[in-house]
């Protein structure tokens, strides 16, 4: 069993892969909403074993993805292995053939290294809160992780690029016109 996740082609900001074969997800695919898919690595030694799976269909609850690219991921650990064992899809598909309308679960975003990374994080919690219309004594809706906070010791913060997730826990109430009212209001 594999991850399936809906993304955009800046995906690559925010978590670095290297293309093997084909190509990553375009902002073509996002708009005409299409039924492509990139695979990790993982995936297609699993389901393809040495052969080419360009061109072919996977299967994702009864719907077909045709692949256009195999990716890897040169960190270790469990980011690299999400990344070499996940099944990429454009994020306006992944909302429609799933039938998610324009709901969002979480999203990912990065920083200026130089910023003052804990009162972002909080100045961003307390801005969803509000605008979800979160109970105050509600902590865990909106809740963040910090991926540069596993980074090796001897990284300085110049040489790694803070990269944070928020999500809410009940995504039927966060959706894409909210974050992109956040976005505009931000």
């Amino acid at each position: 069993s594999f991850a399936v996740t809906g993304e955009a082609p800046n995906f690559r900001w925010v978590e670095p892969f290297r293309v093997l074969r084909g190509r990553f997800l375009n902002e073509r695919d996002v708009g005409d909403k299409r039924k492509i898919a990139v695979i990790g690595d993982e995936v297609q030694r699993v389901l393809f074993g040495d052969s080419d799976p360009i061109g072919k269909y996977l299967q994702v609850h009864n719907v077909y993805f045709q692949i256009v690219g195999v990716m890897t991921s040169d960190k270790a650990g469990n980011r690299g292995d999400r990344v070499r064992a996940a099944v990429f899809i454009p994020f306006s598909t992944f909302q429609r053939v799933f039938n998610l309308g324009d709901r969002v679960g979480w999203y990912w975003l990065t920083i200026d290294p130089n910023a003052p990374s804990k009162q972002v994080d909080q100045a961003i919690k307390q801005m969803l809160r509000a605008r979800l219309r979160v109970h105050p004594d509600d902590l865990q809706a909106v809740d963040s992780y910090d991926a540069a906070e596993g980074e090796e010791a001897n990284v300085t913060a110049k040489e790694r690029l803070p990269i944070y997730a928020w999500f809410s826990v009940d995504p039927a109430e966060t959706t894409a016109a909210r974050y992109r009212e956040l976005a505009e209001a931000g």
